[in-house]
């Protein structure tokens, strides 16, 4: 009865988010968004899997139209579809690849002590929160924003309504409490791991650069992911690239958008050991998810790529 009523709520939502819905229908949805925690995250899920079967092209006509006219209106979803191509895109391209895969855990257990691997791991997990976290901030604000457009049927549902956005707003600033915290965590434990990966540093200029280490592969895993944090100070982004393709002469590294565009590039690149480090200028970054591209040179030979690495960016205040 339960996967029943859950298989109705999901045919009700792929309707409320393409458009389809009848005016009674949105407006059950958006109370039960407002006052079940559970029908908002079926929301996010549903929204999620039209999203996949869109860039898989398994939605139906009639849906793939709706889905382009009215899903797709809103910036965040259009990001994120043109996100879901640019990973399908990448991954295509590496299916035929076979780069070594290590574990990044593993690289920090072989060259770190086990307290830095301990500090990577509660890094890459407070990332991973704080995103999710600063979503369903965004969103929540979004529908109270909606509830507050929709003009009051009876005195009973302005009152269950006031109500209602009450305790959202309780939420919300919840989240928003529990998200700074995270940030703050974060940043902490950032300046510690960075201190400990990179004593070449000199002392008094550690806030103008800041350093991130990449392993190749692209996924939205938190084990492969890597989190730039940018401030107001920062002056320059070192990206210290692991590779284990070996025996080319020089290098070269592309920075893009996921949708392809090329923001920084530099040739001549020398490895050290299985690193290749990289310097742009932050002023440069002004995105949230980038993909650098490496390529390398044998002797007497053109280019040919080695592999890609994700990574995101934070901004954040002095």
């Amino acid at each position: 009865m339960v996967k029943m009523h859950q298989q109705t709520d999901d045919i009700l939502l792929r309707r409320y988010l393409l458009g389809e819905a009848s005016l009674e229908e949105q407006s059950m949805v958006e109370q039960q968004l407002l006052s079940q925690e559970n029908f908002f995250n079926q929301l996010l899920r549903v929204e999620e899997e039209l999203t996949d079967q869109y860039v898989a092209g398994k939605l139906q006509a009639s849906e793939k139209y709706h889905f382009e006219s009215y899903f797709m209106k809103a910036p965040e979803r259009r990001e994120s579809v043109e996100f879901a191509k640019a990973f399908n895109r990448h991954l295509t391209e590496n299916s035929k690849a076979q780069p070594g895969k290590t574990s990044f855990l593993a690289f920090v257990s072989q060259r770190r002590t086990i307290v830095q691997a301990g500090m990577v791991f509660a890094l890459m997990l407070l990332a991973v929160v704080s995103l999710l976290l600063w979503r369903q901030n965004i969103r929540l604000k979004k529908e109270i924003q909606q509830a507050y457009s929709q003009p009051a049927r009876s005195t009973r549902q302005d009152e269950d309504l006031k109500l209602q956005l009450n305790q959202a707003k309780a939420r919300v600033d919840q989240l928003a409490a529990n998200a700074q915290q995270q940030q703050d965590q974060l940043a902490k434990l950032e300046q510690e791991l960075t201190r400990a990966q990179t004593p070449s540093v000199p002392r008094g200029i550690e806030s103008t650069v800041a350093v991130l280490t990449l392993s190749p592969g692209i996924s939205r895993s938190a084990d492969t992911a890597g989190i730039a944090n940018l401030s107001a100070a920062t002056r320059q982004l070192r990206l210290q690239l692991k590779t284990n393709e070996g025996g080319y002469r020089i290098y070269r590294a592309e920075v893009q958008t996921v949708e392809g565009q090329v923001v920084w590039a530099h040739d001549g690149l020398s490895s050290r050991g299985n690193q290749i480090t990289i310097t742009l200028p932050a002023g440069l970054i002004t995105r949230s998810d980038y993909l650098v591209v490496l390529s390398g040179a044998r002797a007497n030979q053109e280019f040919e790529k080695i592999g890609a690495y994700y990574f995101g960016v934070i901004r954040k205040p002095i």
